[in-house]
């Protein structure tokens, strides 16, 4: 499956990609004027959202494991997102 990253229109430096109701996210953890800082470390995170109110995590939570870079974060949201998948199954 291809997934398609676009620039994220609320959080300018992160990126997701839109799987029906589920949503892949990768956000640097330090930006300095709208920007990832230098050297920076990633964070991967999915969400699925219920159609009304409530948006959760979808398979595990992944906030602590930092990435070294924005390639490795989406890897490593679309590995989060197949095992969870997976699972559903």
């Amino acid at each position: 499956m291809n997934i398609e990253w676009t620039q994220d229109a609320y959080s300018k430096p992160g990126f997701v990609a839109h799987i029906g109701n589920i949503t892949l996210g990768v956000s640097p953890d330090r930006i300095k004027f709208g920007k990832p800082v230098r050297g920076t470390k990633w964070r991967a995170s999915v969400s699925i959202w219920d159609g009304k109110f409530t948006i959760s995590r979808y398979g595990r939570d992944t906030y602590d494991n930092l990435c070294d870079s924005k390639q490795e974060a989406m890897r490593l949201a679309e590995t989060v997102y197949n095992e969870a998948r997976t699972k559903a199954a």
